[in-house]
């Protein structure tokens, strides 16, 4: 309970009070809760190497050479559904396969995370740095009354704050007050903030602009699901031309001629280019972005460390040197750790962005592109486009083992979510 306000600011009771329920949470409970139920998700029910209609990605291709999309989870929902409806008659839905929905929602998990790891890494800082004739203040206020509520604002103070404090002032921040840094532990600790350091750095790369606009991918599952999660898609680039009867051979799309591009599960969506003109709209584009939710959810999981070290530490210095109000406690540190992964700033998704519109000023559109695995991207320009071409197995029947390419490019993409 709390009386009315008598002015502007909190009074240090009240400050106090807030953060006493604030920081007795369990934020890092709380993310490895939400990984560990999209992964167990992802995993229940069969396990496929096959597309959504649970058929062959490529007939005549052996199943040693089909792409692996990742678990395809079959779970039973109608159960739950029964029960939300109790004796009243439920809908009644199909099997579900979960594997693009998994995908879009770890996406969208791990930038909520790295969003929330980098205010949490401000608030606490500025927390720490405020003067004595500033006006008391919560963390839990700091963090609701951000300053930097854009995220090119977060970005340019984040990277200012951690510039400030490497390496050995980032140290206090994430190691636990609770347990002192001895010649035994000394490696481990010195491991743990050598780790968590990149991971910061990890999550701003991942919020900042760039030739992938992964951020307003982001903004668009979170703001009305505009987008397009697929699981069921492949797409290879091949350097083998069709033959004259509109025939290809299916081992030029599996041989050495041949790239995969898309065998994982897609995330498409549509956005203006991120460079503003001088007037006008800007134009829109299309991007296919591949996810693993594998891959996803272990960056999320090292992000999620870094929040509970930060979370940890602020807590135990709020409470330091009085007994923690009945019902109350303190979530546990992570822990010193021996050897944690590293992230890597250059590994990027596959990914295809298309041009849709041009700017409404009048300058150029950025071209299609392909982003690869190394972080360069391959201008892609369009020739004449062949339709109805057939993948064929040269030994059997043609007509038994034939499917369309897909649509040439500037056909519509296909909507919904």
């Amino acid at each position: 309970m709390f009386p009315p306000p008598k002015g502007v600011y909190e009074s240090e009771a009240q400050a106090q009070e807030l953060d006493d329920t604030f920081l007795s949470s369990d934020p890092l409970g709380y993310f490895m809760s939400r990984i560990a139920m999209m992964h167990h998700w992802a995993s229940c029910g069969t396990a496929e190497q096959t597309d959504s209609a649970g058929t062959a990605v490529l007939e005549g291709v052996d199943e040693a050479e089909q792409p692996t999309l990742g678990a395809v989870g079959r779970p039973e929902v109608n159960a739950v559904i029964e029960a939300l409806f109790k004796n009243t008659k439920s809908p009644q839905l199909p099997k579900l396969v979960v594997t693009a929905q998994v995908a879009v929602d770890a996406f969208a998990m791990r930038h909520h995370l790295a969003e929330a790891v980098l205010r949490l890494f401000v608030g606490c800082v500025e927390d720490e740095q405020a003067g004595e004739g500033d006006p008391p203040q919560s963390l839990w206020a700091r963090l609701t009354d951000n300053k930097e509520t854009r995220i090119d604002q977060l970005l340019t103070k984040s990277r200012e704050l951690l510039h400030g404090l490497m390496p050995e002032k980032f140290a206090p921040y994430v190691l636990p007050p609770e347990i002192p840094v001895t010649e035994e532990n000394y490696d481990q600790a010195l491991t743990t903030v050598r780790t968590y350091g990149p991971w910061l750095v990890y999550a701003m790369d991942l919020l900042a602009p760039g030739e992938l606009d992964t951020t307003s991918a982001h903004n668009k599952v979170k703001h009305g699901l505009a987008v397009r999660g697929d699981a069921s898609r492949r797409v290879v680039f091949t350097a083998i031309s069709p033959n004259t009867d509109g025939t290809m051979e299916a081992s030029a799309l599996t041989g050495e001629d041949a790239m995969d591009i898309f065998k994982r599960p897609l995330l498409e969506f549509l956005a203006r280019t991120p460079w503003a003109p001088e007037k006008g709209k800007r134009g829109l584009e299309l991007t296919q972005l591949e996810l693993d939710y594998r891959v996803i959810l272990a960056d999320a999981a090292m992000m999620a460390l870094v929040h509970g070290a930060l979370f940890h530490v602020a807590a135990h210095r709020h409470f330091a040197g009085r007994e923690l109000p009945k019902g109350l406690t303190v979530a546990p540190h992570p822990g010193f750790v021996a050897q944690l992964p590293e992230p890597n700033h250059a590994v990027w998704p596959y990914a295809m962005r298309f041009p849709i519109t041009a700017p409404e000023h009048g300058g150029p559109h950025r071209p299609a592109v392909i982003s690869l695995p190394d972080g360069s991207f391959r201008t892609v320009e369009f020739g004449e486009a062949m339709k109805d071409v057939r993948i064929v197995d040269s030994t059997s029947d043609p007509r038994d083992s034939e499917q369309q390419l897909d649509p040439e490019p500037d056909q519509e993409p296909d909507s919904g979510a």
